[in-house]
């Protein structure tokens, strides 16, 4: 992979450097990244072909997460090394102005293969241990109930957790509920609903043991200058016990900040639940947005985590709007100062991290909803007996009073507020 990223730059050198030198080197050092993972993670497939025991399954998977890490960290020296290579390459001011958006989007990927790489790593760490015995049986029933060439694996943590991750191709003739009393059965675990998704005909399902926190949600919504909002939002799990919910504003109001706003969400949305990772998924996102049109295109991004084992949660902000937290009885909020996806060629991520407990809540919003709310969202959040359904329904409507005052400052309100339930 080294030799390959050498020779592709010392061309560049003696060649000259073509308009796309840069989107060329990146591509180069990606490929290289990739061609050093992938044929390691065959050969341990192929060469071990299935664990013999909990320990040496424990041993690869570390193995594998290292090999993932390792790549993440190559990329990084890469992105490095290309930086420095482009200051050399550029010997004026001129080929500088040329070349330096091509730079800034060669970076960006080159970081996003990283952290993909990184997230890639980290989970295959968080759950160590793998049984063969019951991945061949999962294979089996998958493979029973009509799913094309499974591939399944039984993993736990080191909390003795099960995750279950199956991938096949094809429709299942089973129902959801029956598929997973057989596998709770298999396992003799119960298991919870599973998550799917699907991308090229194959899909992806996750089971795990049901979790220790349920999260009530409610969200309400109004319209602003136009018949049709530019916010939109949505909640999803990542199949790993870990609930999201993601909220985007587009630029302006009505049907192209709508627009903006949906592939946002859906694309990030889709990223993470193939397991992409969330800052992963906003790089290329932001590509995305800078690349679509020579319009002016961005939204806000806002993304709320949290582990319903746990209770450790996340918030990542790109020019949203602040959040409000609380935690031990008391109201904090979350704002940050960075610039939303789709405006610059690198993207500043803002993420915040912190836990919570039974009865805690967090509300996110977008900008529609002006400081003169701010008061009354902290009181509604104190009360007692608000559900988070009706406190989003009364933020919404505060905001639209204040704004019958002053038509002017009339935009597009979104709310989601999320409470924590002990089970």
């Amino acid at each position: 992979g080294i030799v390959f990223i050498c020779l592709g730059l010392a061309g560049s050198l003696v060649y000259g450097m073509p308009a796309d030198s840069f989107r060329l080197l990146a591509d180069m050092s990606a490929a290289a990244v990739i061609f050093c993972v992938v044929p390691d993670r065959i050969m341990i497939k192929n060469s071990l072909g299935r664990f013999p025991n909990e320990g040496e399954g424990s041993a690869a998977l570390r193995l594998c997460g290292e090999r993932l890490r390792f790549a993440s960290a190559a990329a990084a020296d890469l992105r490095e090394g290309f930086s420095k290579a482009s200051e050399v390459l550029e010997k004026s001011e001129k080929s500088r102005r040329d070349t330096e958006p091509m730079r800034e989007i060669a970076m960006e990927q080159l970081g996003g293969t990283e952290k993909l790489l990184e997230n890639l790593g980290a989970h295959a760490e968080l759950f160590p241990f793998c049984d063969e015995e019951l991945s061949e049986s999962i294979a089996g029933i998958i493979s029973a109930c009509g799913g094309r060439s499974p591939k399944a694996a039984a993993l736990s943590g080191r909390d003795g957790r099960l995750y279950i991750e199956c991938f096949y191709g094809g429709m299942l003739n089973i129902r959801s509920s029956e598929l997973t009393e057989k596998l709770s059965a298999a396992a003799d675990r119960e298991l919870a609903p599973p998550e799917a998704v699907s991308f090229g005909g194959t899909t992806r399902l996750c089971f795990h043991e049901p979790e220790t926190f349920r999260a009530e949600i409610g969200s309400a919504k109004a319209n602003g200058r136009e018949d049709t909002s530019g916010d939109h939002g949505a909640v999803f799990r990542d199949g790993c016990g870990n609930l999201s919910i993601i909220l985007s504003d587009g630029m302006g109001s009505g049907l192209r900040a709508a627009a903006e706003s949906f592939l946002t969400v859906s694309s990030v949305s889709r990223m993470i639940r193939a397991g992409m990772g969330a800052e992963a998924a906003i790089r290329l996102v932001n590509l995305m947005l800078l690349t679509k049109s020579g319009e002016e295109c961005f939204s806000t991004i806002d993304i709320f985590t949290v582990d319903l084992f746990t209770g450790r949660a996340e918030l990542i902000k790109l020019g949203a709007a602040q959040s409000f937290i609380k935690s031990c009885g008391t109201v904090k909020t979350v704002e940050t100062r960075t610039t939303p996806v789709g405006i610059i060629d690198s993207v500043e991520i803002d993420r915040r991290r912190f836990q919570l407990s039974d009865g805690d809540q967090v509300v996110m919003m977008t900008d529609g909803i002006c400081e003169e709310c701010f008061p009354k969202i902290k009181e509604l959040m104190l009360s007692a007996g608000v559900t988070p359904q009706e406190c989003s329904d009364r933020i919404v409507a505060a905001a639209e009073a204040e704004n019958e005052s002053c038509p002017c400052r009339r935009d597009d309100k979104t709310v989601f507020t999320v409470r924590l339930h002990k089970i």
